[in-house]
């Protein structure tokens, strides 16, 4: 870790507390991002460990450090996240709850999503069972029309469709500091990362077609080489104005 890596994460993080009011705290210290890890115990697919081990998450202006992160001192790696997150704040001052609920909110929907498909079953079961075995037609139509109100919800499964629209300028950042360091974002396999990050477990799954999401991230990697990224992302202009004492594009 060079001097110049550390007195860049000083600057961002001074910059991100002076104009948007970001707090800092570690996960392992915050009793809500503990309770959330409990909580994702119950979900199947999530990995409540990964959670608190190597995932940074904001919320409300505070950014919440997992262990991974939150012992270090100032670094490139958390320069990097740092402004990753500022994007997410910026969003959040602008869409309020909406931003919340459109991220994460759709989450707390899979409990009772499940529910709904495994009362669905059983709608199901009866609705043969009334036509088959019991020709009762009361029971008929009234499982039927359970069944139906139910299997539309199975139909609609709460997937996180706003969250990778949330993500995409947000990791566009992430590619615009790595740009500014020097590294070359051109490199076919420099977007494998991000691929497998948009489609794979976690963020649960936020991208379903790696084909899709690898066009839509050649995208913004093109507004990145471009210079165009801060038409799409008002939050580089404030990074800007602090990275580029310390990095150039190369």
């Amino acid at each position: 870790m060079s001097a110049k890596d550390q007195e860049l994460y000083d600057a961002i993080e001074a910059m991100a507390i002076r104009t948007r009011g970001v707090k800092f705290q570690a996960k392992s210290d915050s009793p809500l991002m503990q309770l959330f890890c409990k909580g994702m115990v119950l979900v199947p697919g999530m990995n409540a460990d990964r959670f608190m081990e190597s995932i940074t998450t904001h919320l409300r202006g505070t950014v919440y450090w997992p262990r991974k992160y939150a012992g270090q001192g100032s670094s490139w790696a958390k320069s990097r996240i740092l402004a990753h997150e500022l994007v997410h704040r910026d969003q959040e001052l602008e869409h309020g709850a909406w931003f919340f609920f459109s991220y994460a909110g759709w989450r707390l929907l899979i409990l009772p999503w499940a529910l709904a498909a495994l009362i669905t079953l059983i709608h199901a079961a009866w609705f043969f069972y009334s036509l088959l075995v019991i020709g009762d037609a009361i029971e008929f139509w009234w499982s039927l029309l359970g069944w139906t109100l139910l299997f539309s919800a199975v139909l609609l499964p709460p997937w996180p469709i706003g969250t990778a629209h949330w993500e995409y300028p947000a990791y566009a950042v992430s590619m615009w500091m790595d740009h500014r360091r020097g590294v070359d974002i051109r490199q076919p396999r420099y977007l494998d990362f991000y691929v497998y990050i948009f489609t794979g477990p976690v963020y649960y799954y936020m991208q379903w077609s790696k084909r899709s999401t690898r066009e839509k991230l050649e995208i913004w990697r093109d507004r990145v080489l471009d210079g165009k990224l801060s038409l799409y992302v008002p939050t580089i202009n404030d990074l800007d104005s602090v990275v580029s004492e310390y990095y150039s594009e190369l």
